[in-house]
C-alpha cells in the first residue's frame, strides 16, 4: 500500500478532537459500535479510502485495529509497562496497518 503525498488535496474537516469514546472532562464513555458510527470517523474512512486506494470497509478494518493497538499502547505507557520508544511505537503501528491492509486485501 502506498499513500500519495501530500495529502492536502483531499480536503477533510475536523472541528472536534477525533476521539469521541474518551473524554477526560467527563465520566461518560461512548460504546465503540458509537465510535464508528460518528460522522467525523466516516470523514477519516474517506481520507483513508481515497489516500490508500482501499475501500470504505478496508479503510473501517484499519481503523479499529490501528485505534485499538493505540489505546492498548497508550495504555501500557501510561502504566510504565512498556518504556516509552517512539521508533518502536511507529513500527508496531505500520505493522498492525500493514497488517490490516493485507488482511482485507
Amino acid at each position: 500500500m502506498t499513500i500519495p503525498r501530500p495529502l492536502s488535496r483531499v480536503p477533510v474537516t475536523i472541528p472536534r478532537p477525533l476521539s469521541p469514546c474518551i473524554d477526560s472532562t467527563s465520566s461518560t464513555v461512548t460504546a465503540w459500535t458509537t465510535l464508528f458510527a460518528d460522522p467525523q470517523v466516516d470523514q477519516m474512512l474517506a481520507l483513508v479510502e481515497c489516500a490508500a486506494g482501499c475501500t470504505r470497509d478496508q479503510a473501517r478494518g484499519a481503523f479499529k485495529l490501528l485505534f485499538i493497538t493505540a489505546h492498548g499502547m497508550a495504555s501500557l505507557l501510561a502504566n510504565n509497562a512498556m518504556p516509552y520508544n517512539e521508533q518502536e511505537c511507529v513500527q508496531m503501528l505500520a505493522g498492525a496497518l500493514a497488517g490490516a491492509m493485507s488482511e482485507e486485501g
